[in-house]
This record gives structure tokens, C-alpha cells and sequence, in this order.
């Protein structure tokens, strides 16, 4: 029968996995390829905006960031998307946000914006390009 220890070499079984070579190598392509298309995505966003008149002044850039250690140890990639304005700006890009108040002459909802989701619709497309891969085939 096999013994499975809850740690290696300090770290738990997860966090020494995640540290393998091959995978740190599978999850920086994914974490790339998911910029580039988020990348693209919010090009997509600025040139349509000016396209239609209303142009966008954010100065939002998507970023790949990778991380050691935490709880249990092991490593992994982030991609992230970063907004120099603050106040939550880059979430409202990601999400959008709710009618924050009425116009007082039109009654016109003023504040609102649709979410782009530019992030959620990257990972969707490197998942579904790479499915046989991360299904172990």
C-alpha cells in the first residue's frame, strides 16, 4: 500500500507540485497567452470608444506577475489587470459598475458601465484553445 505524506520537504504536496519545473513552465505560457489576448481585448475597448466619439481615459495595462512562497509554500503566475487611476477603477473596467446617480435635468442614469470583462473572456479562450491539455488528454 502507499503512504502519502501531507508534506515535502516542508512544503505541502500541492505547494511541491506546484514548484515542478515543467508546470511552472505550463502555467507562465497560459499566463502570457492569456495577456496577449487580454491585451487585444482591451485595444478592442480603446479603438471602439474612439470609434464611437466617447473615448476612453483610463490608462489600464494588463500585467503578468509571479509569486513564491504563501501557505504551504509553492508558486504561481497572476494576470492581472492594473489601473493607474485607483478607486477601484480597474475592477469597474473587469465588472462594471452600477448607476451611480441621476442626471437632475434629463433623469439619464449617469456613473454606469457595462464590464468588459477582458480577463474572464481571455482565460475562457486559452482554456477552450488548450482543452485536450489541461485534461491530461
Amino acid at each position: 500500500m502507499a503512504e502519502v505524506y501531507k508534506y515535502v520537504n516542508g512544503q505541502t504536496l500541492e505547494g511541491a507540485i506546484a514548484d515542478m519545473v515543467g508546470v511552472q513552465r505550463s502555467l507562465g505560457k497560459y499566463a502570457f497567452e492569456i495577456k496577449a489576448y487580454a491585451d487585444a481585448y482591451l485595444i478592442e475597448a480603446r479603438d471602439h470608444s474612439v470609434s464611437i466619439g466617447r473615448r476612453i481615459d483610463w490608462d489600464a495595462f494588463i500585467e503578468v506577475l509571479r509569486w513564491r512562497g504563501g501557505r504551504g509554500g509553492g508558486s504561481g503566475w497572476d494576470v492581472v489587470l492594473n489601473d493607474t487611476l485607483g478607486d477601484g477603477a480597474a475592477y469597474n473596467i473587469e465588472r462594471g459598475r452600477r448607476v451611480e446617480f441621476y442626471d437632475d435635468e434629463t433623469g439619464l442614469p449617469l456613473g454606469e458601465m457595462e464590464g468588459l470583462f477582458l480577463l474572464e473572456r481571455a482565460v475562457q479562450v486559452v482554456a477552450d484553445r488548450h482543452r485536450s491539455e489541461l485534461r491530461g488528454r
